[in-house]
């Protein structure tokens, strides 16, 4: 999905971490071309943050998992859209992390 929507930058994080796994053998991405993935488990919630270490222009997925209401709980809300996503298990979204304040 991610190459699809956003070819550009797909390549753009393909030959990043091409470069460093060419550079650094030994450091691969099991989430290719994502360099890192954090999975927030059992009831998560987080406070108001930005990814401040992502790409800047980047874009983060987000990707609910679980058994849960999405109409009721685990909303993702972005500080500077004034919105809150309602978004199913399995679903992915992208933002932009690193500049948008975000939590659930």
């Amino acid at each position: 999905m991610f190459r699809r929507k956003f070819p550009k930058m797909h390549k753009r994080y393909v030959d990043i971490v091409n470069y460093v796994s060419s550079s650094c053998p030994e450091v691969f991405p099991l989430f290719h071309p994502f360099a890192s993935i954090c999975f927030n488990v059992d009831n998560s919630v987080s406070r108001k943050h930005k990814d401040s270490k992502n790409f800047p222009t980047g874009l983060c997925v987000i990707i609910p998992f679980g058994i849960f209401n999405f109409i009721l709980e685990g909303r993702l809300v972005v500080v500077e859209l004034a919105m809150e996503f309602e978004i199913a298990p399995g679903v992915p979204i992208f933002i932009p992390s690193a500049l948008f304040t975000h939590y659930n």
